[in-house]
């Protein structure tokens, strides 16, 4: 009786374990072919991207001619106090377009420092 019992659990296992490989293979060789929906997104896609492209590229050039029109390319104007200042009292940022800072650092230390103030006293 227990060797039956065993070669009935051998051929279980055995069986088991070769339906396990045939579905593992169905898996891996089947594929679902594209929708007709996904084929005409991937269509929209690749215009879309070409026309923000195009776009980024002159947005790009239009902002460089802000900064190339100017005449005197090594200053920059500090909104904050209204001068002129030289490009190396500006820290860098790439947050904008130039790469430097929106205010010079003298108004820059004097905004933190009053904020810092508010906010410890």
């Amino acid at each position: 009786m227990e060797i039956i019992e065993g070669a009935f659990l051998i051929v279980l296992l055995v069986l088991a374990f070769t339906l396990f490989i045939q579905y593992y293979e169905l898996r891996k060789i089947r594929k679902r072919p594209p929708s007709v929906i996904t084929v005409i997104k991937k269509q929209d896609a690749g215009t879309n991207a070409n026309q923000s492209a195009d776009h980024a590229r002159q947005e790009n050039d239009s902002q460089q001619q802000l900064f190339t029109d100017q005449p005197n390319k090594h200053l920059k104007y500090c909104p904050n106090c209204g001068r002129r200042r030289r490009l190396s009292s500006f820290y860098k940022s790439h947050k904008h377009a130039d790469g430097l800072t929106k205010w010079c650092k003298f108004c820059l230390k004097e905004h933190n420092r009053k904020r810092k103030l508010k906010k410890y006293n």
